[in-house]
């Protein structure tokens, strides 16, 4: 269900070979800089890249795209901790990223400092190998499991119709539907034994962690807040409280984006974020044409799906498969995203992957498989489902779609329930669209040949 990384390299490698992907890599190369073409050069390609490599030492040349997947998880967050210096535990200070394994804790009382996903799944790691973990957070989060009820907590709460009733729903009902769906399932903190979170989930923020509360309710992770101080093995909490003898602290506190390689002015415009890219669809910016992202948010589910969807869109563009953005629509998204700066960096994989797919023509056509709507709608968003529609749909796209539902036996039977169809009836009624309307009939009408 969760394949591990070793896993994941080895079909991402066969995939390359299937396709014969590295032969067109140029690896162990360092870009330089990207920067746009000069004028006298435009007929060159639109970016000039240099770029240095042990074996051919610098180069440089001219593209018509660029395409910017470097990642966002290479240049680690260091927060400012008054006295970290002075930590003298033997386990040392470490960033989350050159965490390994639990072996090297058992036994040992650690503070584990930050409360997103990487937090709490390394303090439950831990605390699996009988540590005395401290749990410190800025503020306490929302937690949900990554499995329930046997089945990925995606494939229940990152459905398409979740995006289609989160454009007809205020901010304040999406909002208040997310912590409904965490609570109902999870409770809070607070009644597990940790710190409580505030009553607005935007402002608490919210988690994914399988273990980490149910080792704070046995007491094997004691949630403390943030860390105002450290003295050698002591370390102060904002609460006034300190714990003695602490053997390794770790941080888990994310990652800054960098991008030394964008030319000055590219990134005068741009205007790149500690946390965040200001773009459209997480993906371009107006004002840069032919200079794409792709891998940059903080998804709150799968990235591969994500990362296919979002390439394909590039690739459709790059390449003049579908008809290019008009400037100003990309101009529009993009001060869109700017208009919620909470959730700036924030992808829900729901939106962002529908959002490409219409975009780019590969959104499924609910019109043309009424019989298969519940899957569509209700079921797991899996990379067949963009496969029924648009240039690369594939002749077997239904079948795979019926398949992949049927996974973890999520969704075995094609007949939506009563309260899908009343969800369904809900939403058509809220989009008051006689078009989509229309397709709601249709498909409750195949909904009555099931019975």
């Amino acid at each position: 269900m969760f394949p591990a990384n070793e896993v994941i390299h080895t079909y991402l490698r066969e995939y390359a070979d299937t396709f014969r992907v590295l032969e067109h890599i140029l690896f162990s190369t360092e870009v330089l800089l990207v920067s746009p073409a000069d004028a006298a050069d435009a007929e060159k390609g639109a970016w000039r890249l240099v770029w240095f490599s042990d074996a051919r030492g610098e180069e440089s040349g001219f593209f018509d795209a660029v395409v910017v997947a470097s990642g966002r998880c290479s240049v680690p967050n260091i927060p400012v901790i008054s006295g970290i210096e002075s930590f003298c535990g033997d386990l040392g200070v470490i960033h989350s990223s050159k965490y390994r394994t639990n072996d090297t804790y058992e036994g040992k009382r650690v503070v584990v400092a930050g409360g997103s996903t990487s937090g709490c799944e390394i303090a439950s790691d831990i605390a699996s190998r009988e540590a005395e973990v401290i749990s410190s957070v800025r503020r306490a989060r929302y937690v949900f499991q990554r499995i329930m009820g046997g089945r990925p907590a995606e494939y229940i709460n990152l459905t398409r119709f979740g995006m289609l009733w989160s454009e007809v729903i205020t901010p304040e009902e999406d909002e208040a539907e997310f912590k409904e769906f965490i609570t109902s399932r999870c409770g809070r903190p607070d009644q597990y034994g940790g710190l409580t979170p505030h009553d607005d989930i935007m402002e608490a923020g919210a988690t994914m962690s399988q273990e980490y509360l149910l080792f704070i309710a046995e007491d094997r992770i004691v949630q403390k807040p943030w860390i105002r101080h450290i003295a050698g093995q002591r370390v102060y909490f904002d609460d006034g409280t300190a714990v003695d003898n602490v053997d390794g602290l770790i941080l888990c506190t994310g990652f800054d984006i960098s991008l030394p390689f964008l030319d000055a002015p590219v990134r005068e415009v741009l205007k790149p974020k500690q946390v965040h890219l200001p773009l459209a669809w997480y993906t371009m910016h107006p004002d840069l044409p032919e200079l794409y992202f792709a891998g940059f948010g903080l998804p709150n589910g799968s990235m591969f799906l994500v990362a296919e969807q979002q390439a394909r869109f590039i690739a459709y563009q790059c390449c003049d498969v579908v008809r290019r953005i008009p400037k100003a629509v990309i101009k529009r998204a993009r001060s869109n995203y700017m208009a919620t700066p909470h959730l700036h960096g924030m992808l829900f994989v729901n939106r962002l992957t529908i959002q490409h797919a219409r975009l780019s023509g590969f959104e499924a056509d609910m019109a043309a498989y009424p019989e298969l709507a519940r899957y569509l709608l209700f079921g797991p968003l899996t990379p067949a489902t963009f496969r029924l529609s648009g240039v690369d749909a594939l002749p077997d796209g239904a079948e795979r779609v019926v398949r992949e539902a049927h996974t973890y036996s999520q969704m075995t039977s094609p007949r939506m329930t009563g309260e899908e169809q009343r969800m369904l009836r809900n939403l058509a009624e809220r989009k008051n669209d006689p078009a989509f309307s229309a397709i709601v009939l249709q498909i409750l009408k195949v909904q009555q040949g099931m019975m």
